[in-house]
């Protein structure tokens, strides 16, 4: 389910990202991917898990970069909905227990 989740948000986020207008960069769809990816790296502060690599890109975006800034915002909030999926709505479920649910 992960797989499915992850695959639809990106895939939605090359398809919106294709349709803005962008400035010449060099590396930015590798740029975008990275800040896609960032959801993955979090903090855990016992039931809360905040999404520290998330909070630090957007400072970086926001006060480095001067080119597709809006793209690469855009990245960001698509990894904070992939971090809220994946952190709050998914059920988290050991491996050994998905089997047995894929068996009954």
């Amino acid at each position: 389910m992960f797989y499915l989740y992850l695959t639809l948000i990106f895939c939605l986020l090359i398809i919106s990202i294709s349709l803005l207008k962008k400035e010449k960069e060099k590396g930015l769809w590798i740029k975008i991917v990275l800040i896609f990816f960032s959801f993955y790296f979090s903090l855990n502060i016992g039931f809360i898990k905040i999404p520290l690599l998330i909070i630090i890109v957007c400072f970086v975006v926001i006060t480095k970069s001067r080119v597709n800034k809006e793209i690469k915002l855009q990245a960001l909030v698509f990894s904070l909905l992939m971090f809220i999926i994946v952190q709050y709505i998914m059920i988290p479920l050991p491996i050994n227990e998905r089997f047995e649910l894929k068996n009954k």
